[in-house]
C-alpha cells in the first residue's frame, strides 16, 4: 500500500512539472507573438517601439532619440512636459512601482535680427519669426509677412512701431522712419459683426447717420462696432487712459456729454477685437499711463518699469540685478555715462527749439495775419506747429501731463469751463509776437 501511494504521488508531480512547462511555452510564445506584432505595427508608424531597461535618451533641440543597449523585461515610459522630459520607469510588471527622473532641456537661445533687416514680431512673443529688408516699402513688407503667417480668418494686416506708438504708412517706405528696428503685426478681424446676445434695436447715439447694427453700452447708449472702435482708438491714441461716452442726452445742452466710463473689457468683446487688437490697445494705454506719469520711465534694455525723481540719467537697477550695468537719459531715452547726457540730440535740442520759435514763418489764422506758425504751449513749452488749414485758433497741448487749453494766437490760457479770454474759436483778437524762451 505505501508503495503504491508513493507511485501515485509521483505521477501527480510529473504530472504538475509538464504543466509547468506547458505554462511557460505558452508564455514565452506569447511574449514571441506580442514583440513580432509590435515591431510590425511599428514599422507601419502605428504604434511607438517598446524601450527596454538600459537606455540611452538623447536629445536634440526638435525631438528625443531612444538607444537601446540591452533586451529586459523592464520598460520605460516617456512624457513629454514642455521644457522637460519626465522618464517613469516600471522596474517589474507585478511591483508596478515608478521612479522619477527629470531632465531639463536647453533654453531656447534668442535670435538676432539680420543686418540691413528689420526684425517682425508677434505680439505676446520674444522672438521674431520673420525679418524684411530696410528698402522695402510698407505694401511690400505688408504682403510678404500676409504670406509669411497666412489669413487664418484674419482680414486687414497692418505693422505697429511699438517704442514709438505709430501706425506705419502704406503708402511709405521703411526707410521714411529712420532707426526703425522692429514692428509688430496687427491683425485686423474680418468683419465686426456683434454678438446677436449683444445687439441691440436701438439707432446709434453717436452717429444719427449710421444704419449698421448697434450695440449697447453699459450707460445704455447704443453705438456700431466700427464706430466703438474707431472712437476708442482715436481717444488713445491722442493719450487717453480711459474712455468715455460721447453720446449727448439731452439735445438743447451739445456741451454735456454722457462721460460715464466705459470699461476696457466691454469694449473688447463689443468692439469685436482681435487678440492683435487688443495687445495693440492695451500697449498704448500702458504708454499713455506712463507719459502721465511724471516719474516713471521706461529702461530701454530689460522694458522694466522704474519709478525714480531722476532728472538726467538714471542707472536701472533691474540691469544691475541681472549682472548688466546700463545707464540711460531719461529725456532722449538713449545709454549715457556719468551724471549728464552728451547725445547729440539732448545737446542740441533746447538750441534748435530757440531757433525754431525765433525763425519759423508767419501765416495768417482766422484772418488774423503775421501769426507764427510754430508755438510753445505756455504751460510746459512744449513745441506745437500750426499746419492744418481752416482750423480754428483754441488749441489742446498734446502732451499728455500737460493738456492745457489756450489760443494760438495770443497765447491766453483757458481758465473757465466753457470759455476762452480771448472769446470764441473764431473770433479774432491781438496776435502775440514770437516766443523767446
Amino acid at each position: 500500500m505505501k508503495e503504491k501511494g508513493l507511485e501515485m504521488e509521483r505521477e501527480e508531480e510529473r504530472k504538475e512539472g509538464e504543466e509547468l512547462v506547458d505554462q511557460k511555452k505558452e508564455r514565452l510564445n506569447r511574449k514571441e507573438g506580442l514583440q513580432t506584432d509590435d515591431e510590425s505595427e511599428s514599422r507601419r508608424g502605428n504604434v511607438p517601439t517598446r524601450h527596454t531597461r538600459d537606455e540611452e535618451v538623447i536629445h536634440t533641440e526638435e525631438t528625443s532619440l531612444v538607444k537601446t543597449t540591452e533586451e529586459s523585461e523592464e520598460s520605460d515610459v516617456l512624457i513629454n512636459s514642455g521644457n522637460s522630459v519626465d522618464i517613469y520607469r516600471r522596474e517589474a510588471p507585478a511591483q508596478a512601482s515608478f521612479s522619477r527622473k527629470k531632465i531639463n532641456r536647453s533654453q531656447e537661445t534668442k535670435m538676432e535680427v539680420p543686418t540691413n533687416n528689420v526684425g517682425v514680431w508677434k505680439f505676446g512673443e520674444e522672438n521674431f519669426f520673420t525679418s524684411v529688408p530696410k528698402v522695402w516699402t510698407v505694401s511690400d513688407c505688408i504682403a510678404h509677412v500676409q504670406n509669411t503667417i497666412g489669413r487664418h480668418g484674419y482680414g486687414v494686416l497692418d505693422l505697429w512701431i511699438k517704442n514709438r506708438c505709430i501706425m506705419l504708412d502704406k503708402t511709405k517706405s521703411l526707410s521714411d522712419y529712420p532707426g526703425l528696428k522692429s514692428l509688430h503685426v496687427v491683425r485686423r478681424p474680418t468683419s465686426r459683426d456683434p454678438h446677436p446676445l449683444h445687439q441691440t434695436s436701438r439707432v446709434d447715439d453717436t452717429d444719427p447717420y449710421c444704419e449698421d447694427t448697434c450695440v449697447g453700452m453699459c450707460c445704455g447708449h447704443a453705438i456700431s462696432p466700427d464706430n466703438l472702435y474707431n472712437y476708442v482708438w482715436q481717444k488713445i491714441k491722442n493719450g487717453a487712459t480711459e474712455v468715455t461716452c460721447p453720446a449727448i442726452p439731452d439735445a438743447t445742452k451739445p456741451r454735456e456729454q454722457c462721460s460715464n466710463v466705459w470699461e476696457f473689457k466691454s469694449i473688447s468683446m463689443l468692439a469685436c477685437l482681435s487678440d492683435d487688437e487688443n495687445y495693440l490697445f492695451c500697449d498704448k494705454l500702458f504708454s499713455n499711463w506712463l507719459e502721465k506719469e511724471a516719474d516713471v520711465y521706461i529702461c530701454p534694455t530689460c522694458n522694466e518699469a522704474i519709478h525714480s525723481s531722476c532728472v538726467s540719467v538714471f542707472k536701472c537697477f533691474y540691469c544691475e540685478q541681472g549682472g548688466k550695468s546700463h545707464s540711460f537719459c531719461v529725456k532722449c531715452n538713449r545709454a549715457a555715462n556719468g551724471n549728464s547726457c552728451f547725445n547729440n540730440e539732448c545737446q542740441e535740442s533746447l538750441p534748435k527749439v530757440k531757433a525754431l520759435l525765433k525763425d519759423c514763418r508767419m501765416r495768417t489764422i482766422i484772418g488774423v495775419p503775421n501769426c507764427p506758425s510754430v508755438r510753445a504751449c505756455p504751460v510746459c513749452q512744449c513745441v506745437i506747429e500750426y499746419e492744418e488749414e481752416d482750423l480754428c485758433k483754441h488749441m489742446t497741448c498734446p502732451k499728455n501731463t500737460c493738456k492745457a487749453q489756450f489760443c494760438f494766437i495770443c497765447l491766453k490760457v483757458k481758465t473757465d469751463k466753457y470759455y476762452y479770454p480771448c472769446g470764441g474759436a473764431f473770433e479774432p483778437c491781438q496776435p502775440t509776437p514770437r516766443q523767446i524762451i
